[in-house]
């Protein structure tokens, strides 16, 4: 109790010797504020020790976070799909893209009636590389 009565008394001292050095029309409500909040800062520390074990009062309990990956792998490997089903379209060409995520990354054209040109096609989209691996089928005959 000592220490924190000197501890106000020396904070009254500093925020008057504040008071002091500062310019007195033009900044006289914001330090009286500042000096105000100071004080009562110092006031309190004593309530601040007290609640330092704030967390230990009221313990949260743990929420399990939602996770959203695989929907959004869902939605990644649509939103593909759609592009290179585009890609093929602005070519004249049908078929239907199934695409499996992973290394490889397969992206098959089914129902194509040109295989070699969807394949060509999707590869110009792709781009090279050993991580992709690219299939077209022509169109089944039902059987």
């Amino acid at each position: 109790m000592n220490e924190w009565a000197f501890t106000l008394c020396m904070a009254c001292v500093l925020a008057g010797g504040l008071e002091l050095l500062m310019p007195r029309k033009e900044y006289e409500k914001s330090i009286k504020v500042v000096v105000a909040l100071y004080i009562l800062v110092t006031v309190l520390q004593p309530v601040r020790v007290a609640f330092s074990d704030w967390d230990s009062l009221w313990p949260s309990e743990q929420t399990d976070t939602v996770d959203f990956s695989g929907y959004r792998a869902g939605l990644e490997q649509q939103a593909l799909e759609e592009q290179l089903e585009q890609a093929l379209a602005a070519q004249g060409l049908d078929g239907q893209i199934q695409v499996e995520t992973g290394p490889p990354l397969t992206v098959t054209a089914r129902g194509c009636t040109e295989p070699e040109r969807a394949e060509t096609a999707l590869r110009q989209v792709l781009g090279e590389g050993e991580e992709i691996e690219i299939k077209a089928e022509g169109p089944s005959n039902g059987t």
